[in-house]
C-alpha cells in the first residue's frame, strides 16, 4: 500500500510539473499583445520632428521591454497638457508625452526619466534684428529682469521665470507672441533650441532674429505619463527607457534628432544665464546616469535657489 501510494504520488507531482510547462508554454505561445494607444498629433512643420521623436522613442522603449504590445496611434490636433491629462483619464489613449508639472505628477503616473535629456529648457531667444547688438550686454538674471518676456499664456514653464523675477507679457499663442515682439510689447521670445530653427524658417517674419550671445537653461522635462493604475505600462517603459539608455539606443536617436540643433546652437560660445528650478534642480544634480544633457565645461550647473 505504501509503494502504490508513493508511486501514485510521483506520477500525480510529474503530472503537475507536466501540466504547468504545458500551461506556461501555451502561454508562451498564445500570450495576446498589450494594445498601447497614443496621440498621433498634427503639430506642423515646427513641431514634426520632435513628434517623430517622441514617437519613435516610445517604440523603441517598449520594444526594449519585456511587453508584448502593439502600437495604435489616436489621431488629433495638438492639445496642451490639461487635454492631455483629461484624455489620458478618460481611457481615450494610454501614453502620451507631456511637459511636466506638479499638478500632471499629482493626477497622473509619470516616468521620470527626461525624454528631451532636458533640452526643453535651454532656450534661445527670438529678439526684435534692432536689438541683437544690444543684448550682448546682457549678462544676467538680474539684466533680463529690465526687460519684458514674451510667452503663451498656458505655457508651463511661465512660472518658472516669474519665480525667477522675470516680468511676463502672455499671447493666445505663437504667432501671437511674435507679434508682439515686433510691435515692441515685449523684449524678447524664450524658445528651445529644438524648435526655434524650424519656427525661424516657418515665420520667416522681416525684423525678427535669433540672438547669438545668450542661452537660458532651467530644469524642464517631458515625461511619458500614464494613467494612475496602469502600473503594467508604467513599469515596462521605464525598463525600456533605461535599457535603451544603457546600450546606447536612447542617445543615438536622441541626436539623430536633435544633433544639429545641438552643434547650430554653439552653446559653449554662449553666456548660460541659470534659472532654479527647486522642484528639478535635485533631479539634475543627482543624475549620475547622464539622462540630463549638461554642457561639458560645466558653466550650466544647477543652481541652488536663494
Amino acid at each position: 500500500m505504501v509503494r502504490l501510494l508513493t508511486k501514485l504520488f510521483r506520477c500525480g507531482r510529474l503530472l503537475c510539473t507536466c501540466s504547468l510547462l504545458f500551461g506556461l508554454e501555451q502561454s508562451a505561445l498564445g500570450a495576446e499583445p498589450v494594445v498601447v494607444t497614443y496621440p498621433k498629433l498634427d503639430g506642423g512643420k515646427a513641431y514634426n520632428n520632435r513628434l517623430a521623436y517622441f514617437e519613435s522613442l516610445l517604440a523603441l522603449a517598449l520594444e526594449s521591454s519585456d511587453l508584448p504590445f502593439v502600437l495604435k496611434p489616436y489621431g488629433l490636433p495638438m492639445s496642451n497638457a490639461d487635454r492631455n491629462r483629461q484624455n489620458l483619464q478618460q481611457r481615450v489613449y494610454d501614453v502620451a508625452w507631456i511637459h511636466t508639472t506638479p499638478a500632471l505628477e499629482g493626477s497622473l503616473t509619470a516616468v521620470k526619466i527626461p525624454l528631451m535629456k532636458g533640452l526643453i529648457g535651454w532656450r534661445l531667444m527670438f529678439v526684435r534684428a534692432e536689438d541683437v547688438a544690444a543684448f550682448q550686454q546682457v549678462e544676467s538674471v538680474e539684466d533680463l529682469g529690465n526687460l519684458v518676456a514674451g510667452q503663451g499664456y498656458d505655457y508651463p514653464d511661465n512660472s518658472i521665470l516669474t519665480a525667477a523675477g522675470l516680468e511676463l507679457r502672455t499671447g493666445l499663442h505663437r504667432d501671437n507672441v511674435v507679434q508682439m515682439l515686433l510691435k515692441n510689447r515685449v523684449d524678447y521670445f524664450p524658445r528651445s533650441i529644438t524648435e526655434i530653427y524650424d519656427e525661424w524658417s516657418l515665420l520667416g517674419e522681416p525684423g525678427l532674429a535669433i540672438e547669438q550671445h545668450l542661452v537660458l537653461r532651467y530644469p524642464s522635462a517631458f515625461y511619458f505619463f500614464v494613467r494612475r493604475g496602469d502600473e503594467q505600462l508604467a513599469t515596462a517603459l521605464t525598463k525600456g527607457l533605461r535599457t535603451a539608455h544603457e546600450n546606447g539606443s536612447f542617445d543615438a536617436l536622441f541626436m539623430k534628432h536633435f544633433g544639429e540643433y545641438i552643434r547650430h546652437s554653439n552653446l559653449e560660445r554662449r553666456k548660460v544665464i541659470s534659472i532654479p528650478y527647486p522642484r528639478l534642480d535635485e533631479r539634475v544634480e543627482q543624475d549620475k546616469d547622464g539622462y540630463w544633457y549638461k554642457l561639458k565645461d560645466k558653466r550650466a550647473a544647477p543652481v541652488a535657489h536663494r
